[in-house]
């Protein structure tokens, strides 16, 4: 439906605008929401980016649709968090961590890299790294649900060269630069008004074997003193018995959340012959464990991504803007709050791809009203492009007589 030229110039007026989203929301009503089929559980994955897959964190957070998509899938496993490489714009990152936050999934930065261990400028840059990705960011949104949540640090010290040519002690000292990296982390958080971002990390299921039984204490002691939990990575354990006896310290006496760790390739030479018994063997330790460890992780996102069952997911529709799978008022609604706008050709709100937020625009989602179907939500009565038009109409009446 194209707007007739008679309205051409009512349409840039702002009092205009404002009755006319007022107008349409009264007209659709309240859209329920619901939850996609599965319960929250307590599960999550490592989202690390990824040049070739789809399921890389910068491919995802950087296309409005995938980011629901995944976000949905997220809910159909039950996970209840996400680590994921926060590298794309502010924008699509906001957009990433409120989806989480409006279904309950808390949105952890993982960053990981050896080298943090060692004080001086490889862990200035860590700290700089948080400054920027985190600290700034978090100040420069105000709403609380584009917050970054967490902090996950995957630092393995046992990369670096330097452990596999050094001694035992060295090694040991190490470990205690690891401690240290975490407490600066910490410390760093609370000095610059983000005590509300908790921050985790990865530990090996061998690191409680490498000291004798006074130091372990006293270093798992240190690290909880900065952490509020460990993903225990319990890998190449194919046993039940085996996973039990490699965690068991950590469970027993880390004072914070202790979560178990899985691989989450399956087939051929992997730890899992299918991804059956890899879903099995989390239930079991699920069972086991109960309310003594926080859930269960896998690694990674994308192994596990492409043998999982995949929640209903939403097709592309042109013009559905709002990414729920239907041409309506939520579309519009978006378009309107940001009229006359600049952004980037072709991006989200931009469907007509002239860099203009406008009557183009507009035209899109009334040329394609009503297309698709509501996934998640109950049947309502929607407006048909007609009734829109008698809203445009309604709205000119008031704007003149403001």
């Amino acid at each position: 439906m194209a707007v007739g030229g008679g309205l051409l110039q009512v349409y840039e007026r702002t009092s205009f605008m404002s009755c006319f989203k007022m107008s349409c929301v009264l007209l659709a009503g309240v859209l329920a929401t619901s939850a996609v089929a599965n319960a929250q559980e307590h599960r999550s994955a490592w989202m690390w980016s990824s040049k070739t897959s789809p399921y890389g964190a910068g491919k995802v957070m950087s296309d409005p649709l995938a980011t629901v998509n995944m976000i949905r899938d997220f809910q159909y496993w039950g996970f209840d968090r996400i680590y994921a490489t926060l590298s794309t714009n502010d924008d699509n990152i906001a957009a990433w961590n409120a989806g989480l936050d409006d279904v309950g999934i808390q949105s952890q930065s993982l960053m990981g890299d050896a080298h943090w261990i060692f004080p001086g400028d490889s862990r200035d840059g860590l700290l700089q790294r948080i400054q920027f990705t985190v600290i700034d960011f978090n100040e420069s949104r105000a709403d609380p649900r584009e917050w970054v949540d967490a902090i996950h640090l995957d630092i393995e010290p046992h990369a670096l060269v330097e452990w596999q040519t050094g001694t035992f002690p060295e090694q040991q000292e190490m470990l205690w630069m690891l401690s240290d990296t975490y407490a600066a982390v910490r410390q760093y958080l609370d000095d610059n008004g983000q005590s509300q971002v908790k921050l985790y990390a990865d530990v090996p299921v061998w690191f409680d074997m490498a000291w004798y039984p006074e130091e372990r204490d006293q270093w798992y002691a240190s690290v909880g003193d900065s952490l509020d939990g460990i993903s225990i990575m319990a890998y190449s354990r194919p046993s039940m018995t085996q996973i039990i006896n490699d965690v068991q310290y950590e469970v027993d006496n880390f004072n914070g959340e202790v979560r178990i760790g899985l691989e989450s390739a399956s087939g051929p030479g992997e730890t899992w012959a299918t991804h059956q018994d890899l879903l099995d063997m989390a239930d079991a330790l699920e069972d086991y464990y109960g309310q003594a460890i926080g859930g269960i992780d896998f690694h990674p996102l994308i192994a596990w991504a492409e043998n999982a069952e995949h929640a209903e997911q939403i097709p592309f529709i042109y013009g559905d803007i709002s990414c729920d799978g239907y041409v309506g008022i939520d579309d519009l609604d978006m378009i309107l709050s940001a009229w006359n706008q600049n952004v980037n050709p072709g991006t989200q709100l931009d469907p007509s791809g002239d860099g203009y937020v406008g009557l183009s625009d507009l035209n899109v989602i009334l040329d394609h009203w009503n297309e698709g179907a509501v996934m998640t939500a109950p049947t309502v009565m929607v407006p048909e492009p007609a009734a829109v038009g008698i809203v445009l109409l309604a709205a000119v009446g008031l704007s003149r007589r403001l």
